[in-house]
This record gives structure tokens, C-alpha cells and sequence, in this order.
């Protein structure tokens, strides 16, 4: 039997001919098993672009699946069968919650233990996940170093907010400030290693370079936010009255509502890629409706899983001995006892800080406080190289081009539109995702199948 865990963290890739199914932790292995055409999978890269990550079990390859959350395929006399489970988390009652002393000391449980040789490593960003665990680790007397690294974002809040965190809590600091052309010279690797199915990690690449020739076990705050502050669940979310309104309230968050604004696609391939990124969202989503913690988990089985994850799990490991204290299953199930209008707004995770690591460092400016608008500065991910080099790979897949609209293209040709790069992130976060579509399909060339017309994108 070959299996997940409940979360379905690991990489895990079937794809099934004839009788057979073959499993790799990677997709390329399972794309040479035979010499058969492949078939771009249009709901995979519909949430690609619209969400930054695919759904589910969906990959880039029709025939490639991950295995899902809580699933199982099983050989048994002479058949295959592929099973579910239900996880113990699905049965956790928002009731009987953890304090912030108890939650303080259930993580601090979880905490990896010092190396002979070496430290445990630890991010260090400017918000409260990863200053937590950092905490947690200084306080518990385990040899540690925090690093950080610059977001790439025309402000770098982490880089002068984790400075004093660290201090505070008399932790040796890191942070490493990657050189002006690193995302081009990056981006092609981390597409390669992330098996082009997201494009927004390409700035930690520098960092996870420096970490994987560090010695002891790092630590990441995977999912705090999702857990433990609510991120994307409001007020409105769990307050919907039905679970199609729930999930569609989702859907808009976690897109933000950037593949629809005039001018970002074609008209026909807008309304193609939201349709069917939204059935995907209700696909993965949909078996949690009733559940208490439903808009929790379906952020968690989304974007956290499929997307945010693969930083710690495809970027930092293997090469890292990755640590995730707040997917451990005993944490997971306590979090989401937690009710979830207690934790919106930060109320649950500010006096869960200052249990955890004091007053002084809780209370230090974070990301998650109102800061004064700034004026956004340089950033390598929309430098002019960058922007050219995209350019050029969108100008040569002829429906690739097809695909985008008049706003993404001046920002590709015009000065003003260059320009508009440095603050607008959702007009680069488009941009970067049909990129990465266009390599992924020059890459690919030799073996995909242009039968199929791909994501509407008629001359």
C-alpha cells in the first residue's frame, strides 16, 4: 500500500497505465514510463494562474495526479483499489479550547532538538508565525540562528522588522540580501525544482541556498497563520449562509479577484480560467461542507498545502531536515478547536505570544500591524531584464500571447507599464504565472499534445 498523511504534505505522483500504477515523489520520472503524448491539464493551470498553485490532485499533466490528502492506493489479490480515510482532525470540536499556555506548551513540544554538531535554524520573517517558533526555540535553551531574507516586495518589512526580534531574544541573526539580478538568474531553477506549479517562490531561492549548507534542523512556521489567525476567514466567510456561499466568498479572497480585471486576459480565456479554477475549489473543498472549522481547512487543504508549502518541502528540502511544528497532527487538531471568530483579528495569537515569549518581543512591530504607506522601491522580480526576459518567453508561444490582455501587455512594452510592476503585485503575479506557463511549454514541447484546444486561447 502506498499512502498520504491527513494533510497529504507529502509529493507524492501516481500516474496509472493499463493495470499498473506507478509512484514517484516527483512528476518527471512518471512522464517517461512510456513514450505516449501528454495532455496539458487546463483546471491545474487555471488555478495556476489564478491561484498561484494547482487544486487538489491535479498537476501540469493530465496524467500525472498527486495523491491527495488522506488517500491510498492498495494491491491486493491480483486488483487495485484506491482508498480514502476520513483524518482525525474532521472530528475536532471548536470546544474545550486550548489557552495560550497549554498551545505555548504543546509547541514547544514539537520543537526539534539541538544537533551535537550545529544549531537549529530557524526563518525569521517580520510576522508572528515564525517569531513564535524562534521564541519558543531561544527560551528552551537549543543552540539556534534565525534567518531572514529580503521578500522582494519594494519594501522588505521583514528584513527591518526581524532585526530586533532577534535581538530581543538574544539569538544569533542572519539575513541574506540576494544580488539585483537573482530572481532572473534563479527563476528557471526554482521552476525546475518546484515542478513549475507555483511562481511565487522564486526570492527565497537565495536563502534556501545558504541553508542547505547549514548543519541541524530548520524550523518553519508552515500554516500559524491559517491555524491560529484566521488568515482569509472573516467575518463574512464563516458567517455565509449557505456553503456555496462560503466557498465562493473563499475562492474571491484567495484570488483576489486578479484574473478578471479588465485588461489582465483575453475576455474568453478570463472567464475559462476562473470557471475552472472555481470547480476545482469546490471539488477540494466541497466534502468539508457543515464542518465547524470548514473555511479553516479549506485554506489549509488549498493555498497552504499547495501552495505555500513548497517553500519548506520543495526549496529548503530535501536538502534541509524541515521541521513544521504547526502541521504536527496533535497541534493541528487543537488549533482547530480554537474557535475561529476568537482568532480573527489577532486576539488568540497576541496572548498566545506574550505566554510564549514575552511581553517585550510579542508586542514588537510586526507585519501584521497597520504601517505607514511607503513608497515602493527597487524590486529584482520587475527589474528591466526580468520584465524583458518575460516578455520575450510569453512573445514566443504564439497562444500563450493570445492569452493575455492590453493591461498585461503595456506592462510588458511600455515604460509606464514597467513601472506599474513595482506596486501593483497582482498585475506581477499574473504576469509571472502565464511566464511560467510559456516555459513550462517550450520545455515540454516534444511530448505534449495540441489536440485539445488549451485554456480557449483561439486566434
Amino acid at each position: 500500500m502506498v499512502h498520504t498523511c491527513a494533510l497529504g504534505m507529502q509529493e507524492l505522483y501516481v500516474r496509472r497505465l493499463g493495470a499498473a500504477v506507478y509512484f514517484s515523489a516527483r512528476i518527471e520520472p512518471l512522464l517517461h514510463v512510456d513514450e505516449s503524448m501528454l495532455h496539458p491539464d487546463e483546471q491545474a493551470w487555471a488555478s495556476i494562474i489564478c491561484l498561484g498553485y494547482p487544486l487538489g490532485e491535479a498537476t501540469p499533466f493530465a496524467e500525472v495526479r498527486r495523491m491527495g490528502a488522506a488517500t491510498a492506493w492498495r494491491a491486493a489479490a491480483g486488483k487495485l483499489e484506491r482508498r480514502a480515510f476520513a483524518p482525525r482532525y474532521l472530528d475536532a470540536e471548536a470546544e474545550g479550547r486550548l489557552g495560550p499556555s497549554d498551545m505555548s506548551a504543546l509547541l514547544r513540544d514539537k520543537m526539534p532538538r539541538a544537533p551535537r554538531l550545529g544549531s537549529v535554524h530557524s526563518t525569521l520573517s517580520g510576522g508572528w508565525d515564525s517569531r513564535l517558533l524562534a521564541g519558543l526555540l531561544a527560551r528552551s535553551g537549543r543552540r539556534t540562528r534565525a534567518w531572514t531574507t529580503s521578500a522582494d516586495d519594494g519594501r522588505d518589512d521583514d528584513l527591518e522588522l526581524a532585526g530586533p526580534v532577534a535581538r530581543a531574544l538574544r539569538m544569533r541573526h542572519k539575513s541574506v540580501v540576494p544580488a539585483d539580478q537573482a530572481w532572473l538568474q534563479d527563476v528557471r531553477e526554482v521552476g525546475q525544482r518546484v515542478q513549475y506549479q507555483a511562481s511565487m517562490h522564486t526570492w527565497l531561492m537565495p536563502l534556501a541556498r545558504r541553508l542547505h549548507r547549514a548543519r541541524g534542523p530548520l524550523v518553519d512556521g508552515l500554516a500559524g497563520d491559517v491555524l491560529l489567525k484566521s488568515l482569509f476567514v472573516t467575518p463574512e466567510v464563516v458567517d455565509s449562509r449557505t456553503p456555496a456561499a462560503l466557498r465562493a466568498r473563499l475562492w474571491e479572497s484567495l484570488s483576489r479577484g486578479r484574473v478578471s480585471l479588465p485588461g489582465m486576459f483575453a475576455p474568453e480565456t478570463a472567464a475559462r480560467l476562473e470557471g475552472l479554477s472555481r470547480e476545482s475549489f469546490d471539488e477540494v473543498s466541497g466534502h468539508l461542507d457543515g464542518h465547524p472549522a470548514a473555511a479553516t481547512l479549506s485554506v489549509l487543504l488549498s493555498r497552504t498545502m499547495r501552495g505555500v508549502a513548497i517553500s519548506p518541502m520543495l526549496l529548503f528540502a530535501p536538502e534541509c531536515d524541515v521541521h513544521l511544528p504547526f502541521v504536527d497532527p496533535q497541534v493541528l487538531t487543537a488549533a482547530l478547536q480554537v474557535p475561529a471568530h476568537s482568532k480573527m483579528g489577532g486576539g488568540y495569537y497576541r496572548e498566545l505570544l506574550d505566554v510564549a515569549v514575552g511581553s517585550e518581543v510579542g508586542q514588537l512591530p510586526s507585519t501584521n500591524d497597520p504601517r505607514p504607506k511607503r513608497p515602493f522601491g527597487y524590486r529584482r522580480q520587475a527589474s528591466a531584464q526580468a520584465v524583458s526576459w518575460m516578455a520575450a518567453t510569453i512573445d514566443n508561444d504564439d497562444a500563450v500571447r493570445r492569452m493575455i490582455g492590453p493591461k498585461m501587455r503595456a506592462a510588458l512594452e511600455t515604460p509606464a507599464g514597467n513601472e506599474r510592476l513595482r506596486s501593483q503585485s497582482g498585475l506581477l503575479a499574473m504576469l509571472q504565472a502565464v511566464t511560467m506557463f510559456a516555459v513550462w511549454r517550450s520545455v515540454y514541447a516534444s511530448r505534449l499534445t495540441h489536440e485539445v484546444p488549451l485554456l480557449s486561447t483561439t486566434p
